[in-house]
This record gives structure tokens, C-alpha cells and sequence, in this order.
């Protein structure tokens, strides 16, 4: 049998091989095309996550730059402050409570900070501009710090809680949560609905404390305290204020007396002169606009003397002064030149140190001027010229030596006229005298013009009715002649009347209307504390229209010396009670007693050096300066200048003259707000215009405030101990004379954030600003 074949089956064979392939070819490719086609979708994803994610990055980067400047807007706050009126922030003792202004330095440095964060955030310009990549600094100025200009960019909302932007307490931290939610997209690819990606992070600001340095470091410096730089102003001439003025913080004066040629004028020139003769406001109502107000201590070796007409001074603290003067400088001036209408108000701290409010003299309180009145709380002559101790050198001795109440205008008690009113103490252990020739010491620690007649007229013998007051009858005196008059001097015996003996005469003559007229003294316009242990006269004293008898008694010796040790202590050692100016077995009582100022600015030798009756020969400076040392800088607000060569000229806002810096002056501008900082010169100081200055100002020469614009000056203890503190070393250690610190302070150093990026940027990233809680959203 024959088998056939068929014909055609192997090309079938081949083509179906071939369609196999083909099938599994094109499968192959579709499946490589789809696998590519996830992966660039993939990738896309990602480009678009990263993309997302940078807005995160934008948010937080432009954040830095708000909150660098919220810091730098909290230190300006904080410096204003410092610079600014302290009274409030004082320790009973008078020095600045550093906890409470510690405390509301930082607090409002803090407000201030959150303020301007807040503020920035609720813009919504400024808002729209940060999540664009911009920063908006001061000025209004965009900064791009992040290009997100192009046409596709992340989408980027901040979300402050459903609200405004504001700071919250969480366990204890104040924190500002920002969300911020970034997206981005492209164009969908083929069979791709959407390629979206969205992320979330929380960026928490922190609320900075003051002075902490954010990526800056800090140091700190043990520095020897010389409390000379601790007052408002220190000068060894004389402070000549012609302007308003308000000091706060302590004052030294030296000052430079005159020749005293004349007894009832000129032994009052010298040490701080407010006002002057040839001021001749004839408006009253010009009194508010010549104020002066001093708070705190004001001691000077000279007098402290108001001259002119309107002026109205106010103490909050102390006077410690040789004299206290309202009147005239000259008598020879011409009647339209007097004094007239001028007021001392000296009061005590509320709720403050017991012994504020108090004038302390080592001579006279005197009034010589129309119209004026003096209100203090409490008054300290201590000084009597009878019981100086016999070692006591070159001090006068008569009428510059016996603390007294006088009183030389006309017009005390009359109606609109002067008066003085002493409210709580008053110790007065001296007595006045007479201007004659030679001078002759009556029996008054409160003298009124004319009274010192009733020493011109003899007391009858049959006109003294008590026994124990027959010695003063004419039988028993002795009138002694004192150029222009005949005034009782001795007894019969050639025995020297007695401050006492003239006191009880005075009494006589004026319980027997013997003055001229058949009149008493006068016994108006004063008025003294009514409680005997509250008054101690030596003399007779004038309160209430009624003659004080002498109460002096020997008990009270303790209460003088204490009120003598704390005078001393003030003028004669600059409130500095380092290396008095005697040496052992004496003490500051004999400090007292010689009479000598024994610490001074710039005047006098480096270190003491002691005569043969143990006290100091010349007084020791508390700064030692010469040409090697000189400093000029000026940083922001803050001042450092330091010379022995130059005056100073500080010009302020409307001074109404112009200075040029040449080799004797320095010109110091403070036309555009508050100055501050450290000013030491051997010379002289001159202030025109408005002024407000706060830290300390050392000068050799005389201060001096000029035209009749306000000027305010106050200690800045924080800023000042920071300045000598950064340049302690090479400077400040070197200048104060440390023989004379009383103690060491450590101080802290630290600089504010800087708004340079690369030098604080990753600080700010950690310390104050913080990314967490991200997550993909989709």
C-alpha cells in the first residue's frame, strides 16, 4: 500500500512557530513598555515628593529670618528700657534691685519678640511673601531667599490652628505652632490620573529668653567694682545747670569753692549751681519748664545752690553738701536781679529707707530769695564750731564751720512770701552769724534778718524778773564793737558769752519787746517738727511763730556722731568706705573732723600717704589716666569714649550750635534718641539741646548743661559693668584705681544674634525653631 503525503504542513508549522513569537514578542514589549511606563511615573512621584518637601524648607529658611529679627527687635527693647528711669527698680539702700529689672528686661524683650513674630505672621502680604521663598526685612525690602519663581511651583499653606498666629503655654514653654501643608503636581502622564504629592510638618518657634545667645558664645569676666562708675555722674568742678534736667541715680560734685571774700554771698559759691542770677524769667508759670529733679544721692564738697528766678528743684533721696543755698550769688547785683520764686523739694523714697529725704549740712541751710520756699523732710546741720576736735587743720573758723538755719529775705512769713518747712527731724548744732567785722556768732541755729538787733539793745537790770537771768542785766555786759555795731559780747568778768548765753539773751530781749519798735524778733514763716526728740537746737530755734529753747543735751552725743560719720562717709570718702582717709587707732569719725575729702575723680595722687598725725596728706583718685590710654568707639547707641585731653560736647536734638572733633574737643551726637554708655575725660563736659543719656559719666573739670532744652541723665549700672567688662583688660582694669574696689562681680558677657546667616542660622534652626511631625499625605 502506498502512503501519501500532504503537502504544505511544514510552512504552516513555521508560520504558527513565527506567530508564537511574535505573540510572545509583542506581550514581551508591552510589558516592558508598561514596566517603563511605572517607572517613569515612579520617578515622577518622587521629583514631585522632593519638590513638595521643599516647601517645608521654604517656610523654615524665611522663618529664621523673621525670628532673627524678632531677637534683635527684643535687645532694642530691652537696651531702651535699661536706658531709661530705674527709680522704680531700687533696693532700700538706694541701689538698683537687678532681679526686678532683670525680670522686666526680659519680659519685655519677650513681648517685643513674640510681638513682631505675631505681627509678621498675621500680615497677610508678608504671609503670601513667605511662602513664596521672601523675606521682608525693616525697611520693606523683599529678599528672595529661595527661588520659587518658576511656572510650576509647590503650593504652600501655614495653618496657625484655625486661628491668628499667637504664642501658647505648653508645660511651661511659650510656643508659636505654625502647619504648614506642601503640595505639587505635574501634568499627568498617559493612563495617570493624578501624580500629586503632599506633605505636612509642624514648625514650633520657641519664645527666646533675653540675652541667651542663639549660636553666639558666651563668656564671663570677674571685674573688681570701684563704686565710682556706679553713680550718674562724678566730676571734681563744679555742675552748672541751666537747663531742665532730670538726674536719676547718684551724683558727686567736688567742686571748685571761690575765695570767700564776703559772708552772706560768696561763702555759698561752688559745687552745683542750678539756675543763675542773670535767668530772669518773669513768668511763674516758667517754673515746670526750669525743673530739676534729682533721684537719688547728690553730694558735693562745695554747696549745693539755686540761683536765678521760677526754678523749681526736686530731690527724691539725699543732699549731702558744705551749704544749701537758695538765693542770690552777688550782693552787689541790682534789686531786678534777685532771686525770686524758686522751690526745694526734698522727699523721702515711698516706701523706701527711713533716712532719705534728708538735707545733710556742715555749715548753713540758707534762704535769700522772694517768694521761695523749701520743703524737705528731714535736716542734719551737725556740725558746731564749739566743739571742733583740736586737731582739726585748715578749716575756717567761724562763720564756714557751725551748721545754722538763716534766713536773709524779707519777706519770710508775709503772705505769698517765703517760708521753710521741715516736716520730720531736725538736729541744728550750730549757730549763725553776724556780717560783721569781725564776724560775730549770735545765739540762733534758726536766724531771721534784723533779729540779731536784739544783741544791739541792753536788758534793763530792773526789767529781768528771774534770779538765774540777772547776769544778762547792762549792770553785768559788756558790748563789744563788731564793725558797723556795738552787740553784747562779755560779762562784767571779761567771761565770753556762750551760744547759750546769747540764745537766753535773745529769749529776754524778745519776751521784752526790746528790737526797734517795741517789737520781739520775728518768728514767722518757719516751721519745724513739734516733737521735742525730733528738734535739737543748740540754740534758739523758730517754729510755728514760737521761739524754741535750746535742747541740746549730752545724751544726743551718739545720734551726732552717727549723723557726722554718715556725712563724712559721703563727701569726704565718695560713699566709698575702702582705705579711709585716716589710719589707725582713728577712725570715720576723725575723718569727719579734720574736715578733709579725702577721695576725688581724677585730683590728687594714686594711692595715700599719710602725715604724722595719721591722716591722709592729699586725696588718692578713683581713676588713673593718662595719654597711653584712649578709647572712641561708638556702637549703635552705646558710647565708649575714654580721655585725659579733651572736652567733651554732647549735642542733642534742637542744640541750636555746631562743633567740630579737633585735638582738645570730642563731639558726641544725640540728635536721633537716647544715647547710652561710658564717658570719662579729664576735662570739661557742655550739654545743648535734648538729651537723654544713661550710664555713667566721669570728668575732671566741670558739667555744664546749657540753652533751656530738657536733658536726662541716669545711671545704668547693668550696661556699664557689661562695657568694662568687655574690655576689661586692656582698658578698664588699667584706669580705676581697684586700691579702692569694694568687691568683685562676676559678669556674663553674652552678644545678640546676629542677623549673618552663616554665623547663627543653624543655631536659630535648633535653639528657637524647630521642624517636626512630617508625613506624606498623599
Amino acid at each position: 500500500m502506498t502512503v501519501k503525503k500532504k503537502k504544505g504542513s511544514s510552512m504552516i508549522t513555521i508560520v504558527v512557530m513565527f506567530a508564537v513569537f511574535i505573540t510572545i514578542g509583542i506581550t514581551t514589549l508591552s510589558l516592558l513598555t508598561a514596566d517603563y511606563q511605572r517607572r517613569i511615573v515612579s520617578s515622577k512621584k518622587t521629583q514631585n515628593l522632593y519638590a513638595s518637601d521643599s516647601g517645608i524648607n521654604v517656610v523654615s529658611g524665611a522663618m529664621q529670618k523673621v525670628v532673627e529679627q524678632a531677637v534683635k527687635r527684643g535687645n532694642e527693647a530691652a537696651n531702651d528700657f535699661l536706658t531709661s528711669d530705674l527709680s522704680a527698680y531700687t533696693n532700700p539702700d538706694g541701689s538698683i534691685n537687678k532681679a526686678s529689672v532683670d525680670a522686666e528686661v526680659n519680659s519685655r524683650f519677650k513681648t517685643t519678640y513674640k510681638a513682631y513674630i505675631t505681627s509678621y505672621l498675621n500680615d497677610n502680604d508678608k504671609k503670601t511673601k513667605l511662602t513664596n521663598g521672601i523675606y521682608v526685612d525693616d525697611a520693606g525690602n523683599d529678599h528672595l531667599l529661595y527661588d520659587t519663581t518658576f511656572s510650576n511651583k509647590p503650593t504652600i499653606t501655614l495653618d496657625f490652628g484655625g486661628g491668628s498666629a499667637n504664642f501658647t503655654t505648653v508645660n511651661s514653654k511659650e510656643l508659636l505652632n505654625i502647619k504648614v501643608t506642601s503640595s505639587f503636581s505635574k501634568v499627568p502622564l498617559s493612563g495617570e490620573t493624578s501624580n500629586l504629592k503632599e506633605v505636612t510638618a509642624v514648625l514650633t518657634i520657641s519664645a527666646a529668653e533675653y540675652n541667651k545667645a542663639y549660636g553666639v558664645n558666651s563668656k564671663s569676666v570677674t571685674i573688681e567694682v570701684n563704686p565710682i562708675w556706679k553713680n550718674a555722674i562724678s566730676i571734681d568742678g563744679n555742675m552748672k545747670i541751666k537747663s531742665s534736667v532730670n538726674i536719676s541715680g547718684d551724683v558727686f560734685v567736688k567742686g571748685n569753692s571761690e575765695a570767700v571774700n564776703e559772708k552772706v554771698y560768696t561763702k555759698y559759691n561752688g559745687g552745683i549751681i542750678i539756675g543763675s542770677d542773670d535767668e530772669l524769667s518773669a513768668n511763674a508759670a516758667d517754673i515746670d519748664n526750669n525743673k530739676v529733679s534729682f533721684n537719688g544721692k547728690v553730694i558735693t564738697g562745695s554747696s549745693f545752690n539755686i540761683n536765678g528766678q521760677n526754678r523749681l528743684v526736686e530731690v527724691l533721696g539725699n543732699i549731702y553738701a558744705r551749704n544749701v543755698y537758695v538765693g542770690k550769688s552777688e550782693k552787689t547785683l541790682p534789686a531786678a536781679q534777685n532771686a525770686l520764686n524758686c522751690v526745694l523739694n526734698v522727699t523721702p523714697k515711698s516706701g523706701s529707707e527711713a533716712d532719705t529725704g534728708a538735707v545733710y549740712t556742715v555749715n548753713d541751710l540758707c534762704l535769700n530769695a522772694a517768694a521761695s520756699k523749701i520743703n524737705i523732710d528731714k535736716y542734719y546741720g551737725v556740725n558746731d564750731i564749739n566743739n571742733q576736735s583740736s586737731f582739726r587743720p585748715g578749716i575756717d573758723s567761724d562763720f564756714n564751720s557751725s551748721s545754722s538755719i538763716i534766713v536773709n529775705t524779707d519777706d519770710i512769713g508775709k503772705s505769698g512770701g517765703s517760708s521753710i518747712n521741715i516736716a520730720t527731724e531736725a538736729v541744728i548744732m550750730g549757730a549763725a552769724y553776724v556780717n560783721t567785722n569781725p564776724a560775730y556768732q549770735t545765739g540762733e541755729s534758726v536766724a531771721i534778718k534784723g533779729n540779731y538787733m536784739a544783741y544791739t539793745q541792753p536788758i534793763g537790770d530792773g526789767k529781768i524778773t528771774k534770779d538765774e537771768d540777772k547776769i544778762y542785766g547792762e549792770s553785768n555786759m559788756q558790748f563789744g564793737y563788731y564793725d558797723p555795731l556795738q552787740l553784747a559780747d562779755k560779762f562784767k568778768n571779761n567771761a565770753a558769752l556762750t551760744i547759750v548765753d546769747k540764745a537766753r539773751y535773745m529769749e529776754l530781749a524778745d519776751s521784752l519787746k526790746l528790737l526797734p519798735g517795741n517789737n520781739g524778733i520775728n518768728k514767722a514763716g518757719i516751721q519745724l517738727p513739734n516733737s521735742s526728740d525730733k528738734l535739737i537746737n543748740s540754740g534758739i530755734a523758730i517754729s510755728n511763730g514760737k521761739i524754741v529753747s535750746s535742747n541740746y543735751r549730752s545724751e544726743l552725743d551718739s545720734r551726732i556722731i552717727t549723723l557726722k560719720d554718715g556725712f563724712a562717709e559721703k563727701v569726704y570718702e565718695m560713699d566709698n568706705l575702702s582705705k579711709i582717709g585716716v589710719q589707725s587707732p582713728l577712725d570715720i569719725n576723725d575723718v569727719y573732723a579734720f574736715g578733709k575729702i579725702n577721695k576725688t575723680v581724677f585730683t590728687g595722687d594714686d594711692n595715700p600717704d599719710y602725715g604724722s598725725d595719721n591722716s591722709i596728706k592729699n586725696p588718692v583718685k578713683q581713676v588713673i589716666l593718662d595719654g597711653s590710654i584712649v578709647k572712641d568707639i561708638k556702637n549703635g547707641n552705646n558710647i565708649e569714649f575714654i580721655s585725659d585731653s579733651k572736652d567733651v560736647i554732647i549735642l542733642g536734638k534742637n542744640a541750636g550750635v555746631s562743633f567740630e572733633n579737633n585735638d582738645t574737643t570730642k563731639v558726641i551726637t544725640a540728635k536721633n534718641g537716647p544715647i547710652s554708655g561710658i564717658i570719662i575725660t579729664k576735662k570739661n563736659i557742655k550739654v545743648y539741646g535734648e538729651v537723654n543719656f544713661s550710664g555713667t559719666i566721669l570728668a575732671g573739670g566741670d558739667f555744664v548743661t546749657e540753652d533751656t532744652y530738657k536733658k536726662s541723665f541716669s545711671s545704668n549700672d547693668n550696661l556699664v559693668m557689661k562695657l568694662i567688662a568687655g574690655d576689661y583688660d586692656n582698658i578698664y582694669k588699667k584706669i580705676f584705681n581697684y586700691n579702692y574696689s569694694i568687691g568683685t562681680q562676676v559678669v556674663t558677657i553674652s552678644n545678640s544674634a546676629s542677623s549673618n546667616a552663616g554665623e547663627t542660622g543653624e543655631a536659630f534652626q535648633s535653639d528657637l525653631i524647630k521642624v517636626g511631625n512630617w508625613k506624606i499625605v498623599k
